[in-house]
């Protein structure tokens, strides 16, 4: 199994991936990654071949300008049929109630998202086991306390190679009261979501 990902404040950084291409027009940012696995010592494994490539693309939602989304593509780049693992963490820290949030989760009713939390501070490492701070699954307003949200925890997907499996978007934003929160076509709530 290889992982790779990025979190300051947990990982030291980024481990098992290099930085393919990175470019933003001040609105919009497109991260593209691949993944090696972990060094022995950490870091990356430069003798392996990658195994993955991941692209992150940021864009202002269509619903709300309180949201922005995220649209995550895996390929697998290698020679084999992979399990894909994928994990998203955030820590909110959103002003003015820095450390103090009221965070939101709703997990949906997708089959590959296996599980949600409400802990921002566990490692990126899509192989690390599950946590949480107060929360898991779907929940509304949990808080006040210093949290963000960890998400798409284990999106288990089966890839081919050169066959690229796409995570559904995801929205992330801040409002101050219920009343102000985005919501798509059906009436769901947007803002924080899985």
């Amino acid at each position: 199994m290889v992982s790779g990902g990025a979190n300051e404040s947990v990982n030291a950084g980024k481990f098992g991936l290099f930085v393919e291409s990175f470019t933003t027009d001040g609105v919009t940012a497109r991260s593209v990654v691949r993944v090696h696995g972990r060094g022995i010592f950490g870091g990356v494994n430069s003798n392996a071949p990658p195994t993955f490539r991941v692209t992150h693309f940021y864009r202002p939602s269509a619903a709300t300008t309180n949201l922005y989304e995220v649209n995550v593509t895996i390929e697998n780049i290698s020679s084999n049929v992979v399990d894909v693992l994928y994990r998203r963490v955030m820590d909110w820290d959103i002003e003015p109630t820095a450390f103090r949030e009221f965070s939101t989760v709703i997990k949906g009713d997708s089959t590959n998202l296996v599980f949600t939390s409400d802990d921002g501070f566990a490692s990126a490492d899509p192989l690390a086991g599950p946590s949480q701070i107060l929360d898991t699954g779907t929940f509304i307003d949990s808080g006040p306390t210093d949290h963000g949200a960890r998400g798409s925890a284990s999106h288990r997907t089966k890839s081919v190679p050169s066959e690229p499996s796409s995570t559904p978007a995801r929205t992330h934003g801040r409002k101050p009261t219920e009343a102000e929160h985005g919501r798509d076509h059906q009436g769901r709530r947007l803002d924080r979501s899985w």
